[in-house]
């Protein structure tokens, strides 16, 4: 084992996090920089792709600085990123607008027009997955052709986030890889490979005109000179495809076996497990490319889960952000705490954690969250616990849409920012009635997961199946009986919510 070092850029929504990690796998620095989504308009988001490459040169430069390692040391860059975001460029790779963001829901007029044409049965026949909603980046781009032709006209290409941070990086073109590739609905995932028709007679563009697919262990080449002066590393250094941070993760999760499952609970979270053969269901779970080539990874993808509880504390818990800030402790730390002094179930308090709608365990743009059962005897502390139990709720009924696909889950690995919270971990083990494992590195499962591709990549093992070695594991839980009892109650009142609700919010938001 080599004494180098990778730099692993982890893209999110709301920041880029860089690590130096060794072959490993264990981080030596850390540094993160966060950045605004804009809301110009209803539906829109939107970013400026510049704050991208700033992010990560910034980061990058302030590791290097922190830790002392010399840059000739670090022989490899890659990136794993947020998946089916939108960016038109020129011949020049300039961006023409704004990224449109994977949880922009502008293009809802066009999706239609896209189903009827390529239809979800046939599109699953040929194992492609399907456009089935305004968040897929087809209906995206089809929004562009109409409703700004100048743009669409101009357009040399139109690429995702990552290829974009390729790009500039500088390795002479956009490239993407086969888990970025399946999620823009035109990647055959049997065959790992294109369909061409798709884009053509359903966009009337070119294959051409969008980024070159690669494996995501494919070495692209090295760092331009003015790139590494930018990010403080050497021309020398090897750039690696990388992959999607929804694929990254499971291998930082130390999760790499076909049908071990793990839990990640950040912004979003999901349920995933590695397999070999495609599968579909109908509400929203299926098979995308694994970050490992040749290997699937079956995903019941939720919008959002960490992502609801930070929406809380900015807009509702100002009182304990002022307290946490005075005793210099973290506010999250402080209102978990609060939270367990809150009997489990939350005086019957539920919470529905669709801010954004919803991907799994049901496809539904239109729906949102809500408080439901709400009194006077219900305080802040209740709130914050109603929104932990209403996040593993949802990850509860994407776990049996898993089930009824074939799956069981004797217990999951679980990694992410809200594995953090001991009340959290074990909130999700009660609601789900399963034990889990935190892995050491919950929350750099990403960084570390693409870091160990590119150690593959390189050459430093032999495959991935030698990782598994790597992985240590810091707490486990498991399920108590009464509190088992106590949730499977309001479980069964969290789903018969679902079918009045989401019939006042289609009508509440069309």
């Amino acid at each position: 084992m080599s004494a180098n070092y990778i730099l692993a850029c982890d893209l999110g929504t709301s920041a880029t996090k860089s690590s130096i990690i060794d072959m490993q796998g264990c981080v030596q620095g850390t540094a993160t920089q966060a950045y605004h989504v804009e809301y110009p308009k209803e539906r829109w988001a939107e970013q400026d792709p510049k704050v991208y490459w700033d992010a990560i040169t910034t980061t990058s430069r302030e590791i290097i600085n922190q830790t002392g390692i010399d840059p000739r040391s670090i022989t490899a860059f890659t990136v794993d990123a947020m998946m089916a975001s939108v960016i038109p460029v020129d011949k020049k790779g300039r961006p023409l607008r704004k990224t449109i963001l994977w949880l922009d829901v502008r293009s809802v007029d066009y999706v239609t027009p896209l189903m009827n044409q390529f239809t979800i049965p046939d599109m699953l026949a040929k194992n492609i997955i399907p456009v089935a909603s305004a968040k897929d980046p087809l209906p995206k781009i089809l929004w562009v052709k109409h409703e700004e032709p100048h743009i669409f006209k101009k357009a040399a290409k139109f690429v995702d986030v990552k290829d974009w941070i390729l790009f500039q990086a500088g390795v002479g073109d956009f490239y993407t890889d086969w888990s970025h590739a399946c999620l823009w609905n035109y990647f055959r995932i049997d065959h790992h490979e294109p369909q061409p028709e798709i884009i053509e007679e359903g966009l009337g563009l070119s294959m051409d005109q969008l980024a070159i697919i690669k494996k995501t262990t494919d070495i692209l080449g090295t760092l331009s000179p003015e790139a590494a002066k930018q990010m403080g590393l050497t021309a020398e250094t090897q750039v690696v495809c990388g992959c999607g941070d929804m694929v990254a993760v499971p291998i930082g999760s130390g999760a790499l076996k076909p049908k071990e499952p793990h839990l990640y609970v950040g912004s979003s979270g999901w349920i995933a497990q590695h397999q070999d053969e495609p599968q579909f269901d109908l509400a929203g779970a299926g098979t995308v490319e694994s970050a490992i080539p040749g290997r699937l990874l079956l995903t019941g993808h939720m919008e959002s889960a960490g992502a609801c509880l930070a929406w809380l504390v900015d807009n509702v818990c100002t009182a304990e952000i002022k307290e946490a800030s005075a005793a210099n402790i973290d506010v999250y730390d402080l209102i978990t705490e609060k939270a367990k002094q809150v009997p489990p179930g939350s005086r019957n308090l539920i919470y529905l954690p669709w801010p954004i709608g919803e991907r799994c365990p049901f496809i539904n743009p239109f729906i949102r969250s809500a408080f439901l059962n709400l009194s006077f005897d219900h305080q802040r502390a209740h709130m914050v616990r109603a929104v932990l139990e209403g996040v593993a709720y949802n990850t509860r009924w994407v776990k049996e849409v898993l089930e009824g696909m074939g799956h069981s889950f004797p217990g999951l690995n679980i990694c992410g920012g809200g594995a953090k919270s001991d009340l959290w971990m074990q909130i999700f083990a009660d609601v789900l009635n399963v034990p889990l494992k935190r892995v050491t590195t919950l929350q750099d499962a990403g960084t570390v997961g693409v870091a160990l591709l590119a150690a593959v990549a390189l050459g430093e093992f032999k495959s991935f199946d030698d990782l598994q070695h790597l992985f240590t594991y810091d707490r486990e839980v498991k399920p108590d009986p009464e509190r088992v009892s106590t949730y499977n109650k309001l479980y069964k009142a969290f789903r018969s919510i679902f079918d009045q609700f989401s019939g006042v919010c289609f009508q509440l938001n069309t």
